[in-house]
């Protein structure tokens, strides 16, 4: 099986010609490996590689969701930030508003930045203003996100404010 593919994936790489042939033997194993990985995940109906590194990231993901499903109020911020910055998980901006929302109904006080940002890039800039008003000092980007939203609120008067001392 290997050989068909490698042989199939180098007569129709034109690309391949203009490099040297040891390299372009090397580049035909990797289409051809390629080609061979995607059409085993495509038999067995999975969309995502069997590789270690996939496997440990959704235990992760899993742990991390117990966790903060049980109302450990750490767990919510934690995954309210995985979702935020995308890390390990596709980002999600609605997650991240759900989990830090928790989090801040459960005393973490540090999550009303990001809370504010998630609402702020999901385009709820009224909503966004309560929590980047209180997180202003703890959180960086708060006093940029803050005169955004009231841009974008048509309330340029306030933006002015939180714009100049930024």
């Amino acid at each position: 099986a290997w050989n068909r593919f490698e042989q199939s994936s180098c007569r129709s790489s034109s690309h391949l010609k203009e490099l040297p042939t040891s390299q372009q033997k090397l580049a035909c194993r990797r289409e051809a490996s390629r080609t061979l990985d995607s059409e085993r995940r495509a038999q067995r109906g999975s969309s995502t590689p069997p590789y270690p590194c996939h496997r440990r990231r959704e235990r992760r993901r899993a742990r991390r969701t117990k966790v903060a499903a049980q109302n450990h109020a750490k767990g919510q911020y934690l995954l309210g930030l995985h979702y935020f910055y995308g890390l390990g998980i596709r980002q999600n901006y609605s997650e991240a508003e759900k989990w830090l929302g928790k989090a801040i109904e459960n005393g973490v006080a540090e999550a009303n930045g990001y809370f504010g940002a998630s609402l702020y890039w999901q385009g709820k800039y009224g909503e966004a203003l309560g929590p980047l008003r209180e997180s202003i000092d703890s959180f960086a980007p708060s006093r940029a996100l803050l005169g955004l939203s009231y841009i974008e609120l048509m309330r340029f008067e306030e933006a002015i404010p939180f714009l100049q001392k930024v």
